[in-house]
């Protein structure tokens, strides 16, 4: 199995929970790439097995450049298990 954990972030925290993700993730055995939303222009999402996407909150929002993303993927992410988290 091969997980997708894409992510947004603000200060650089939402990258480094990603990243622990991803390390949790390869001790287990499970193959895991990150990648900054704001830089996956052409995701190759038959690569993936599974798709998590971390978002940063500021004042109760998400950045704007998750919405986007999830919109202009909506297909492709809906073919997938995924989760979700914020941070």
């Amino acid at each position: 199995m091969k997980t997708l954990i894409l992510f947004s972030t603000r200060d650089g925290q939402t990258r480094e929970i990603a990243s622990f993700l991803a390390s949790e993730l390869k001790e287990l055995g499970v193959d895991a790439d990150t990648l900054n939303l704001n830089r996956a222009d052409a995701v190759a999402w038959h690569d993936y097995d599974r798709v998590v996407i971390g978002a940063s909150i500021r004042y109760g929002h998400f950045h704007p450049a998750v919405d986007r993303f999830v919109k202009k993927h909506l297909q492709s992410l809906n073919a997938l298990p995924g989760a979700f988290f914020f941070g």
